[in-house]
């Protein structure tokens, strides 16, 4: 398999060979210093090739790809970067083998914070491509202080040369990217890759100590989470460190590496973070109990990202216990596919997968309550009253008292037919129009005999 890139904007389209799955791209990057007005931005992508359409071409079969990264800082287009690539199997047995292609994009862009766009496109189905929305943040280093590049995570770090022409080639090294992040006992080395510069304007001693750390999602220290000190005694600008920790034995969870630079006197120099995964059978287990049938022919395997991050997490209210705590264990964006699949599929079996009126309901009521509901900033579905609707539908009646003097405004909702009838209270209780439950009667929801008083303004 080769991929191999052309820096042009013409478009040759053709009739598609080999028919694929919606793309699906896996989105990482870092920035490091470059010049003085700009840093240097690096983006990892990667996606599975049997999710391009192939066409034959000569004694291959051949695919390409049209990116596009462009970077906005106050809704102004900063930056714009679009890439042509090519890629080439020798037969269709090739494409069973589930490999991912990954492939990395540099550019320099000034310093600041950016709004950011990245598209692949097939372009033998221009139909079929996908598109993830960032915020990046490249800061100005301060000369006189020690500043560390942000992390890339890696699947591999080799020695290397530039002869070698590897597309992952810098500094003496080959840094094959991780874009996806997830890392298992059948995965788990996790290779680090990052740059310091200014060290020797920190005026340390001719010696500093690199500290490298996984910690919870929160940045808390776990029990037996791997950890690694190593001193350094060459005080460079810039300094390129890379190492690699095991994470094979942690849990399901989110964690954070963490890497910093410390000083004799134990004083943190500086510090980076990156977030990462770890996704174990044990995992696998849980999401196998929740998936009876196959999922590639579901509208969640074609479903772009961006839906599949509001289904994802509108789904949430809907959920047992047991499920939540899977839910938040639920690591990127295709187990997110699989999550919301599975939990549609086991919960209403009897309607048809891709037609399923429940899904279709609850979320024409989750547009209902962002046109009705929505609170500040905050969008409708994520509001008590948004909640409680795309749970239990449109109440039979409501009750609103803007008005009443001495009381926030608030609104009696009443459902004749759960629980033999029930009421949920909201109060707007910080007058932004964001109406928070403070008692109902169903079981499971809050109850608080004295609601009344809650309302009471000085209360």
């Amino acid at each position: 398999m080769r991929i191999l890139k052309y820096f042009a904007l013409s478009l040759l389209f053709a009739i598609q060979f080999v028919s694929a799955q919606k793309l699906q791209v896996s989105l990482d990057w870092a920035t490091f210093a470059y010049d003085q007005d700009n840093a240097y931005l690096e983006f990892y992508y990667a996606f599975p090739q049997n999710r391009l359409n192939y066409q034959p071409a000569a004694d291959h079969l051949l695919a390409s790809t049209l990116g596009a990264i462009r970077l906005y800082n106050q809704q102004q287009l900063v930056k714009e970067f679009v890439w042509k690539s090519e890629i080439t199997v020798a037969s269709q047995e090739e494409l069973k083998e589930q490999k991912s292609l990954v492939d990395k994009i540099g550019l320099a862009a000034p310093y600041g914070v950016y709004e950011g766009e990245f598209v692949l496109t097939d372009l033998f189905n221009p139909a079929n491509k996908d598109s993830l929305r960032f915020t990046l943040k490249a800061p100005l280093p301060a000369m006189n202080q020690v500043y560390m590049s942000e992390i890339e995570l890696a699947r591999s770090i080799s020695p290397g040369a530039s002869e070698d022409k590897s597309p992952f080639y810098k500094n003496g090294l080959i840094v094959e990217p991780h874009p996806n992040l997830v890392y298992s006992f059948e995965q788990p080395a996790l290779f680090y890759y990052l740059e310091v510069y200014h060290l020797p304007a920190a005026g340390l001693p001719g010696s500093y100590r690199l500290h490298a750390v996984v910690r919870d999602e929160f940045g808390q220290p776990i029990a037996d989470g791997p950890e690694k000190m190593i001193l350094k005694k060459n005080v460079v600008h810039p300094s390129v460190e890379f190492g690699m920790l095991n994470v094979g034995k942690l849990k399901s969870q989110t964690y954070q590496l963490v890497v910093e630079i410390l000083n004799d006197a134990d004083q943190v120099m500086a510090q980076q973070t990156k977030k990462f995964y770890v996704i174990q059978e044990d995992f696998t287990k849980q999401m196998a109990t929740l998936v009876a049938v196959p999922f590639n022919d579901s509208i969640f395997a074609v479903m772009d990202s961006a839906q599949v991050e509001l289904e994802f997490a509108a789904v949430f209210y809907m959920l047992s216990k047991e499920e939540q705590i899977v839910h938040k264990q639920v690591p990127h964006l295709d187990a997110k596919r699989q999550f919301i699949y599975s939990i549609w599929s086991r919960k209403f079996p009897q309607y048809p997968l891709n037609e399923n009126p429940a899904r279709i309901e609850y979320f024409q009521r989750l547009d209902y309550a962002n046109q009705q509901y929505r609170a500040f900033k905050l969008d409708g579905w994520r509001t008590d009253r948004g909640r409680v609707y795309m749970l239990y539908g449109p109440p039979d009646d409501i009750d609103r008292y803007p008005n009443e003097p001495n009381f926030y405004p608030y609104e009696v909702w009443y459902y004749n037919k759960l629980q033999n009838g029930v009421r949920f209270v909201f109060g707007d209780l910080e007058g932004h129009s964001n109406y928070r439950l403070v008692h109902s009667e169903l079981i499971g929801e809050i109850q608080d005999a004295n609601y009344m008083q809650v309302l009471r303004r000085g209360f």
